[in-house]
């Protein structure tokens, strides 16, 4: 399995300012799966000029990724909340603070044949294109992402 190195990993705030406020969770959000659903999105990386590099206008440049995100999570800002425990039940919910989504970049050599095998899911794959986050608590994101 190749090697996936981490360049940079921040979190990415609402580009604009976004309401503050606890959004409270229905029964059918509370009996969800407690954690993160991993989805996995090939595409090919256009070379858009004579040299095969990435030009910095381009949509798949992280600097265009970046501002894309920080302006979807204007829109959708429970993204960039944070879930919490509420009130003397501890019910969840959503504390929208606009504390940002977690947003990977990271390179490998590998090719992208290199791990679409008969289209099939695996764990070496979500090990290494799915990003993890160390805590599981209060401050952890409900939203990240990686980008390759």
């Amino acid at each position: 399995m190749a090697v996936v190195e981490v360049v940079t990993s921040e979190l990415v705030a609402p580009s604009e300012p976004t309401p503050r406020r606890p959004l409270w969770l229905s029964n059918l959000d509370l009996a969800a799966r407690n954690g993160y659903t991993p989805t996995i999105y090939f595409f090919r990386r256009p070379q858009d000029s004579s040299d095969g590099r990435l030009r910095a206008d381009s949509c798949f440049s992280t600097h265009a990724l970046r501002a894309a995100l920080a302006a979807a999570l204007v829109r959708f800002y429970p993204f960039a909340g944070r879930l919490r425990a509420a009130g003397r039940g501890g019910r969840a919910e959503i504390d929208c603070n606009a504390a940002g989504a977690l947003l990977v970049v990271a390179r490998s050599a590998a090719a992208l044949e290199d791990f679409l095998h008969d289209f099939a899911p695996s764990k070496a794959m979500n090990d290494t294109f799915v990003p993890t986050y160390d805590s599981a608590g209060p401050d952890a994101p409900l939203l990240l992402l990686q980008v390759r």
